[in-house]
């Protein structure tokens, strides 16, 4: 059994170091287009993943360590641990994770461990379905940037959205049996620490976690690159896109929406099940933002492959019941006016769901103030 495990232990070894060897080369051969591709992977980061997660992983960290998790644990347990079968505290992971994206709600559940809001279990529960892609990247960069349609984008994000928490309620089930090992979410959490040293350590942890999102995004969009599309040299052909889509979410979601050989229920439904399953760069950044948890990366792959189906087969669903908007089927460029990769739109988008966040928050806030003063 040892050898067996030694000898397919060596062959992933090898098959690893032969992908990176083959990669160098490439690189070494092609170097204007390795630079092309990282300045254009730099530029998306700077537009869009910067100014949409970042201040959702500084918001992130100051709720979970203000203590406030503790607080919608109380609140949002009654709701949660039917449901999902996880503490209440998941409701923020499963907000944030909804309203920001992949690695906000990664980050979420880390910390929520670390602290040990949750047990091992049930954030291995919470990895499945709080992982989800945010609006700025769905309505904003698909729905309007590959789609040149609001209406589809809303359409994307709903069927998104319902499949993360129809994997939420299949999880559910995931180690129902074991008690859990945590129950200090049940009591108040108090703040040790000073204020000041709070704020410092989550923009510190954040600016950590924001660069480390933004460097996968440019070794993948590279990989990608040089080793997807130039072996195939064309982009309308659907096994690139495909594949693309399978390692970086964004590139793949884009060649798919341009394939003039697909229709554009065809589109959507390939877009939707990439959006679903998240992409190769997202699940590396979700194991290295549990890399210091004791929480199970296996889970949370199998609740991206199912939310990825869940994602197509619901689209496919609602398209019965919801005809495409006419615009969809224009010719792209017709009176477009807005761009969403414009740094301006995406501040605005931002803080314009940082508000609803934030103002979800000090309701709930607010309503566990008064809960907890009737309990006193």
């Amino acid at each position: 059994m040892r050898k067996k495990f030694f000898r397919v232990y060596q062959i992933k070894k090898v098959f690893i170091v032969g992908i990176v060897l083959v990669f160098a080369i490439v690189l070494m051969s092609k170097p204007q287009a390795a630079i092309l591709s990282c300045t254009q992977a730099l530029g998306r980061c700077g537009r869009i993943i910067v100014p949409s997660l970042f201040p959702f992983f500084v918001c992130s960290s100051l709720l979970v360590g203000l203590g406030f998790a503790d607080y919608m644990t109380r609140f949002l347990n009654p709701i949660m641990k039917p449901l999902f079968n996880v503490p209440g505290s998941g409701g923020l992971a499963l907000i944030l994770g909804v309203l920001s994206g992949y690695a906000v709600g990664a980050s979420t559940v880390a910390s929520l461990r670390e602290r040990n809001l949750c047990s091992r279990e049930e954030g291995e529960r919470m990895l499945a379905f709080c992982t989800n892609s945010g609006p700025l990247f769905i309505l904003g960069s698909i729905g309007i940037g590959v789609f040149y349609n609001q209406t589809l984008g809303i359409l994307l994000y709903v069927t998104h959205i319902i499949a993360a928490i129809t994997v939420g309620f299949i999880f559910r089930f995931y180690k129902a049996d074991r008690t859990s090992e945590v129950i200090v979410y049940k009591k108040k959490l108090k703040v040790s620490k000073p204020l000041s040293e709070i704020v410092t350590s989550c923009v510190k942890a954040s600016a950590i976690n924001i660069f480390f999102v933004c460097a996968f995004v440019i070794i993948f969009n590279v990989f990608v690159d040089l080793l997807i599309l130039v072996p195939f040299q064309t982009s309308t052909n659907v096994i690139p896109s495909f594949l693309s889509g399978l390692f970086e979410v964004s590139i793949g979601a884009v060649m798919t929406g341009t394939l003039p050989i697909l229709s554009m229920t065809q589109k959507l439904i390939m877009v939707s099940f990439l959006l679903g399953f998240g992409g190769f760069c997202v699940h590396f950044q979700v194991i290295g933002m549990i890399a210091k948890t004791d929480l199970s990366i296996r889970p949370y792959l199998i609740g991206k492959a199912l939310c990825g189906a869940f994602s197509a087969i619901i689209l496919i669903i609602l398209l019965r019941f919801i005809p495409l908007p006419m615009k969809a089927f224009l010719p792209y460029g017709n009176n477009i006016t807005y761009s969403p990769e414009t740094f301006e739109n995406a501040i605005r988008i931002t803080f314009f769901y940082i508000g609803i966040a934030a103002a979800a928050m000090v309701v709930l806030y607010i309503i566990t103030l008064i809960v907890s003063h009737k309990e006193k």
